[in-house]
């Protein structure tokens, strides 16, 4: 039996609508608490599109490695990788790099990979869970990706890496001469080394997903609210959530699930947020 709201507000409000926000949404009201969920967009952004759907249950190593801290020079963006250290940004990297340097120490790593390998060997199978719920499992696709290296050499050190990477339940081989080919039609660079991962998977269309997600989250008596949050003021009993048109609405208890957005909603209330 679906939740009513009650007559303060609704019973439950989650402020976000990536693929978290839109998960824990639809789970609150599948089990009967009514719910309301705040979505800045009709398309959401951010997170929940810029993994292209990859699903990557081989990625249970911590970032934070002394394997990545050897590799920085080779990464910085002067020498084409992803890593920019301006001078006038210091008060913001340095401060990061501090504590990126200390969750690197082999204890800490040794235990977030136990963390991660516990926690992604439950995705795949909650990923099913999530596409039936929305009656969209021909979305889900689990028949592991290629990784493909475009020189002699950095195919040689990236087979090196994951030779000795833990890549939890997930396995890889080095891919036949055939599927290198067929690789190869696909893209106009040279390909000279590949690997086949399985035991990985991808949602094959995210926005088709989500607006699958959103569907079922309605079916069941959900609430969508379109609306920006600005301000969270909790008090004995309720949370009034306030929202970027002056409007506002009150909830018992909130999901905070708006990304990068999180801090400026959390921080004022004293929260530590990364």
């Amino acid at each position: 039996m679906i939740g009513k709201a009650t007559e303060d507000g609704f019973e439950l409000a989650v402020i976000g609508d990536g693929i978290v926000g839109i998960a824990c949404a639809l789970e609150l009201q599948r089990r009967g608490v009514a719910t309301t969920m705040i979505a800045p967009s009709d398309h959401p952004r951010g997170a929940s599109i810029g993994n292209a759907g990859h699903i990557a249950t081989e990625q249970v190593e911590p970032l934070a490695s002394a394997a990545t801290i050897r590799s920085l020079p080779a990464r910085l963006s002067f020498r084409g990788g992803p890593v920019a250290l301006p001078l006038r940004d210091i008060a913001e990297w340095l401060p990061f790099s501090l504590r990126f340097v200390s969750a690197a120490r082999r204890d800490r790593l040794a235990r977030g990979t136990m963390i991660l390998t516990q926690m992604l060997s439950t995705a795949l199978p909650a990923w099913r869970r999530l596409a039936a719920e929305a009656g969209a499992g021909q979305l889900l696709r689990e028949d592991g990706h290629y990784i493909v290296w475009e020189s002699k050499a950095t195919a040689s050190s990236g087979r090196a890496h994951w030779e000795r990477a833990n890549c939890g339940e997930a396995r890889w081989r080095a891919a036949t001469k055939a599927e290198v080919a067929d690789l190869q039609r696909l893209v106009n660079v040279p390909i000279e080394g590949a690997i086949r991962f399985s035991g990985s998977g991808q949602v094959t269309d995210l926005d088709t997903l989500h607006k699958a997600l959103r569907l079922r989250f309605v079916e069941l008596g959900g609430t969508i609210r379109h609306a920006v949050a600005t301000r969270l003021n909790p008090n004995d009993k309720t949370t009034v959530i306030t929202l970027a048109d002056g409007s506002a609405l009150r909830a018992s208890k909130v999901v905070v699930a708006a990304g990068v957005d999180s801090r400026k909603l959390l921080e004022p209330l004293g929260m530590t947020v990364p």
